[in-house]
């Protein structure tokens, strides 16, 4: 790629939008090849009218003439080689890039739970019992929502109800359990829930719920009976005309929690880690570093996922050594 002088303007028109314009034109260059100059047309475009004697970038094979040549300017002509792109393209990139690793990291990609009820409601596969919370605590989750995910320690919800009995909602498990306690000790309302769709060996005790209390807060998680013999009731099926709470119009119940904000800040050093690694390759490096840094910005983000999560076990751990909450409740919310 080297600099050639435009001969002879043939033809120019200028091409307008709405906010910009340029100009299309045809022009004659001399390209140096190995076996001699040669003069050809060229179509180009350029934001300035093209003249005789300007300088343009051109980009060709030396040693073979027969594969043409390109003109423009510098930027547009690495591009075609696979050089750097202009900055805007490059921080689009990034921002795009580092959007898409955030929500995946953060795991947020969740609709409405509440939305959710009044769908199953529809469907007619939603399932209601009144409870009250008679424990909150930490407990090995025996039958997770995928049969092939290993079974971890998951934040628990006590539920018992006068219907039938009791009952244990296992929450995500970023979860405080800790922060839980207190103001949900002793709490009314209604569970909700709806049989799982996937092949599960105890698919009938088992449901994706919704916690909702009296005063319109709800925790969404998993709802287990107390024994995978045991279904949870099918009698319980909510009526079409049964009144739930309007979209939007339910809160939340997910207190700030200090081990949930350190996950968080050590999943987002690991993205920027991740991301500027990305950025120094695009300043230009050679192959060797290239991958280098290629492999540096993927591990970047599995370790710093894999420390976040390993710090929210131990956090789970801790409390139930620890033995007894802030209430009084029994360990493992047992």
């Amino acid at each position: 790629m080297r600099t050639t002088e435009i001969e002879k303007v043939l033809s120019t028109k200028y091409v307008s939008s709405q906010r910009t314009g340029h100009y299309t034109s045809t022009v004659l260059v001399s390209v140096p090849f190995d076996q001699g100059a040669k003069t050809s047309e060229a179509e180009m475009t350029s934001g300035d009218k093209p003249r005789a004697g300007q300088e343009i970038w051109v980009l060709f094979a030396p040693s073979s003439p027969d594969l043409g040549f390109f003109v423009g300017d510098r930027q547009s002509l690495e591009e075609k080689i696979g050089g750097r792109a202009d900055l805007w393209t490059v921080c689009l990139t990034l921002a795009c890039l580092a959007f898409c690793w955030f929500m995946n990291l953060f795991g947020r990609w969740r609709s409405d739970p509440v939305a959710g009820l009044h769908r199953s409601r529809q469907h007619g596969t939603l399932h209601a019992l009144p409870v009250s919370v008679t424990g909150v605590g930490v407990a090995l989750d025996e039958r997770p929502a995928s049969a092939s995910v290993t079974k971890h320690l998951k934040p628990r919800i006590c539920l018992t109800s006068a219907e039938f009995g009791d009952l244990y909602l296992y929450l995500d498990d970023i979860v405080d359990p800790s922060l839980l306690a207190q103001p949900l000790m002793g709490a009314r309302g209604h569970v909700y829930w709806r049989r799982p769709t996937r092949e599960l060996p105890y698919a009938n005790s088992v449901g994706y719920a919704v916690l909702l209390l009296d005063g319109q807060r709800y925790v969404a998680g998993w709802l287990e009976s107390e024994d995978a013999s045991v279904d949870l009731p099918a009698s319980a099926l909510v009526p079409a005309d049964w009144a739930l709470p309007a979209v939007g119009e339910a809160r939340a119940f997910h207190p700030a929690s200090p081990v949930e904000t350190r996950a968080n800040s050590t999943v987002l050093k690991a993205l920027l880690l991740s991301i500027v690694a990305l950025a120094v390759i695009t300043l230009g490096v050679g192959d060797v570093a290239t991958v280098a840094l290629a492999i540096t910005s993927v591990l970047a983000v599995l370790i710093g996922r894999r420390r976040a999560g390993r710090q929210v076990k131990q956090h789970l751990e801790a409390l139930v050594s620890g033995g007894d909450m802030s209430t009084g409740s029994i360990r493992g919310a047992g």
